[in-house]
């Protein structure tokens, strides 16, 4: 289920704590993984899919910029992106400028398959708890779409 490799990455990438760059990740199915590198697969990880960092060095500041750099080889089912970004909590039409506005700090993963199924996970900063991570799809289809085009 891809759900649930979106709560385990998530979880990995919490570990970590908070203020992080972005990490870039390769989904492959844990079959796959364990005929080829066996010493990747711990015994009690019963997921359909694992997930493997990779070293790709992304521009946090043009961010889809860094993913059209990306290119994936065929093995590799799917990829999976974790960002940290700070919203505002106020309307658009009510923003302003001179005035500090209230925002809320979001990790956002992004997993997307080679054949265009996605599932997103958000965790707020202030709600920092595993029962607390939003999980479904299409909760950020831009990001998702440019995850997506390093398939193509």
């Amino acid at each position: 289920m891809l759900a649930d490799t979106v709560r385990e990455l998530d979880q990995h990438v919490a570990d970590s704590g908070w203020d992080q760059v972005a990490r870039l990740f390769a989904i492959v199915p844990t079959a796959d993984l364990a005929i080829d590198h066996p010493e990747l697969v711990s015994e009690g990880h019963a997921g359909q899919f694992m997930f493997v960092e990779q070293d790709a060095e992304l521009d946090n500041e043009n961010l889809i910029s860094s993913l059209e750099q990306i290119s994936w080889p065929e093995q590799i089912t799917g990829a999976a992106l974790a960002i940290e970004r700070l919203i505002s909590m106020q309307p658009d039409d009510e923003i302003d400028p001179d005035v500090e506005s209230q925002t809320q700090e979001l990790r956002i993963i992004a997993l997307v398959m080679r054949d265009g199924r996605n599932i997103n996970a958000i965790r707020q900063r202030s709600f920092d708890d595993v029962n607390d991570v939003a999980v479904a799809s299409d909760l950020v289809p831009a990001l998702n779409k440019a995850l997506l085009q390093t398939f193509a």
